[in-house]
């Protein structure tokens, strides 16, 4: 009876490689299409708002300004991203959309993948393929704004948790799940509050062995101050507090 969930679960090779490979380009070639039909609009490269003020941080980044002299007033990490992107590409909002939309299109195989692990393989492709052709993360994905990370790490925390859902006792991924919601609360400040979740599935999930659970908690929470660490301990130095 066990034999044929963990043919389920195994690692995506064969045809759900190839499943998975579709939905990437699948995911990939729609939003292509979405950005060239979107190009000539105003908005595309008259930013307002966030995404003009992400950009200006951008800018000033990859232009050389990294650590910066004033305590993040907002989450960092997307603007640090632009900033990679234009330090590589130039200023192209073109070249930072192409970027975007191909972290929306792992986004689709994560998706997939974890879908895959958590219930089968046809589960795993319907979810994919459903989030390939989603119209508001092909909207979004296109847009410059935060949302394309926050769509990468919580897909990332799903397919971590998949991964989990197979071996609850495998310390690095506990550790890699608190990784991702680490760089997620660099862009969303309130994903805080996953931690608390995440510790009851924790005991929820984990048999109870007081000595495993704690070391289990201990690499989630060790996981997110990994991420969260660096950033406070410069907001100190900027800041002296």
């Amino acid at each position: 009876m066990e034999t044929q969930p963990q043919q389920e679960i195994a690692a995506p090779t064969g045809r759900f490689a190839k499943w998975a490979i579709g939905i990437f380009f699948l995911a990939f070639v729609i939003r292509l299409i979405h950005l060239l039909q979107i190009r000539h609009e105003d908005f595309f490269t008259i930013l307002l708002g966030d995404g003009q003020r992400y950009n200006e941080w951008a800018l000033q980044i990859a232009a050389g300004d990294w650590f910066g002299s004033d305590v993040f007033y907002q989450a960092p990490l997307y603007p640090y991203f632009l900033g990679i992107v234009h330090a590589i590409f130039g200023d192209s909002l073109m070249m930072a959309r192409v970027v975007q939309i191909i972290l929306g299109s792992i986004v689709c195989v994560l998706v997939a993948d974890a879908g895959r692990r958590f219930f089968s393989r046809k589960a795993g492709i319907i979810a994919g393929v459903g989030m390939a052709l989603y119209a508001p993360s092909i909207f979004f994905d296109g847009l410059i704004q935060k949302s394309v990370l926050d769509g990468i790490f919580i897909a990332l925390i799903l397919w971590q948790m998949s991964r989990i859902n197979e071996r609850p006792n495998r310390v690095r991924c506990w550790l890699g799940l608190g990784m991702a919601l680490g760089c997620l609360i660099l862009t969303r400040e309130n994903a805080m509050l996953f931690i608390p979740a995440l510790l009851i599935w924790l005991v929820l999930r984990v048999k109870p062995e007081n000595r495993l659970r704690l070391t289990l908690s201990g690499s989630l929470i060790l996981g997110v101050a990994i991420i969260l660490l660096p950033v406070a301990t410069r907001n100190k130095v900027v800041g002296g507090e």
